[in-house]
């Protein structure tokens, strides 16, 4: 039975301190600085506990970022490619049993880029209306992931998976829909050939 896999308790400061990158006196140092930062900037968002921690004690970003990945959005990625398979209309008209048809998906990151946010607005010059935009402390996450759907008859489906995350919103987005991924005529076929027998 395939189940959802993300852990909503996620922490990046206590999943640092289980990996032995720091401890718990400068986690506590860190959050402190997080926390000063954010009544400095009058209620604004707050600069990401990864990016206090890799400034206070120089720990790599990069360093960061492969125990987020691998304690949290790497299970984010999955559950939000299961929760769009099991949603999809196409198949849902297909009646699957999803709990007895798939086994389990994995996930493995190929490669990701790191944006910091733009927040853009209108703005009125003179006579005229023009864009302005202004840098915000959000950031983006974009990154290419290798997808293996178990099928329970010992059969798996691999795809490719653009994703999206925004770090403050904690918000995963998907790119494409399960056809241009080539996942959703490939599950059908597999399930009317199943069903068949």
């Amino acid at each position: 039975m395939i189940l959802k896999k993300t852990n909503e308790k996620f922490l990046i400061g206590q999943a640092l301190v289980k990996e032995g990158i720091i401890n718990e006196k400068q986690l506590q140092a860190a959050l402190d600085f997080q926390r000063d930062e954010f009544k400095k900037g009058l209620q604004q968002w707050i600069t990401p506990l990864g990016n206090v921690i890799n400034h206070l004690y120089h720990v790599p970003i990069e360093q960061i970022e492969d125990i987020f990945f691998r304690h949290y959005l790497i299970d984010l990625v999955r559950d939000e490619l299961l929760s769009t398979i099991i949603n999809d209309r196409f198949l849902r008209r297909k009646k699957i049993n999803f709990e007895d048809f798939i086994d389990d998906i994995e996930i493995q990151l190929i490669n990701y880029r790191r944006l910091k946010a733009e927040t853009v607005y209108l703005r009125e010059h003179g006579s005229r209306i023009v864009f302005e935009s202004s840098e915000c402390h959000d950031y983006r996450i974009q990154g290419l992931a290798n997808a293996v759907i178990k099928i329970t008859n010992n059969q798996s489906i691999d795809s490719k998976v653009h994703f999206t995350y925004t770090v403050m919103i904690k918000h995963l987005h998907l790119e494409g829909e399960l056809a241009e991924m080539g996942i959703r005529e490939t599950l059908a076929e597999i399930y009317d050939k199943i069903s068949v027998q």
